[in-house]
């Protein structure tokens, strides 16, 4: 969105589109859940919230932290898009943390809680408590019960399935397209984390973001290396975890890897 310009028209109309966009997610995709008030982007049907937050999600933190940073925002939305940036960074670190092997599962189902602009309000009209709105907190103690693992694979990307590996690489997301992959267990060695993570290092200066990047490296080392590369992960939950026999062929990039030691 705001990295992602069109040749054919001019830079400010696809900034503002873009800025639009993300303030539309900020104000009506986002929820809080009622236990840790962990915060959640999920698409809606008929602007009923399905609650299902997605490991890809987590490209969101960086969007908004990035555009936060970057752009001209009146103060406010300034404001609103750092800390949903912060707030799911944070939710997206929990799904790691909370796991036995320290891989975020692809899906979680979470507790359905209020919209998180409704608290924003409601934090406001209480005079600002606490200088950040829920959501927006460090997340500390165990696990709770603001949601289940839809998807408890940690796989290298979507292009290699072991349970559809028999079919073209696209199967997986005619599947989910389609509504059937629901319980579709399997999470794909994404690195938008990872990349959220240095981004908010870089435009928060804290470095609580690097050392949460790092150690998804040092879990992906301890439960996914093999001799001959990267194995996807079978179950999130346990240790040790279950290697299967696939990797695609992009893993061989260190771009992300490189940001954790930056």
């Amino acid at each position: 969105m705001y990295a992602h310009q069109s040749l054919h028209s001019p830079l400010r109309f696809n900034t503002q589109t873009d800025i639009k966009s993300a303030t539309g997610i900020i104000h009506n995709l986002l929820y809080l859940t009622p236990t840790r008030k962990l915060l959640y982007v999920t698409d809606t049907k008929n602007g009923v919230p399905s609650n299902i937050f997605e490991h890809l999600s987590c490209f969101l933190p960086a969007l908004l932290a990035l555009g936060a940073d970057s752009l001209e925002l009146p103060a406010r939305e300034k404001d609103l898009h750092m800390w949903a940036a912060r707030g799911l960074g944070c939710t997206c670190w929990v799904s790691y943390s909370d796991q036995a092997s320290g891989l975020g599962p692809d899906q979680m189902k979470m507790v359905e809680g209020e919209k998180w602009m409704e608290s924003v309000r409601a934090w406001e009209e209480g005079g600002s408590v606490g200088g950040v709105p829920p959501g927006v907190e460090e997340v500390f103690g165990g696990k709770g019960n603001d949601y289940t693992n839809a998807q408890s694979i940690y796989l290298l990307r979507p292009e290699v399935s072991p349970s559809f590996s028999f079919l073209p690489h696209f199967f997986p997301w005619v599947l989910v397209f389609l509504g059937f992959c629901a319980e579709y267990r399997v999470q794909f060695l994404c690195l938008q984390t990872v990349e959220s993570f240095y981004l908010l290092w870089k435009t928060t200066g804290d470095s609580v973001w690097r050392d949460r990047g790092w150690a998804v490296f040092e879990a992906i080392e301890r439960q996914s290396r093999t001799a001959y590369g990267y194995a996807s992960i079978s179950g999130v939950e346990g240790v040790p975890a279950h290697q299967n026999d696939d990797m695609p062929r992009y893993v061989v990039s260190t771009r992300a890897f490189r940001t954790c030691n930056d």
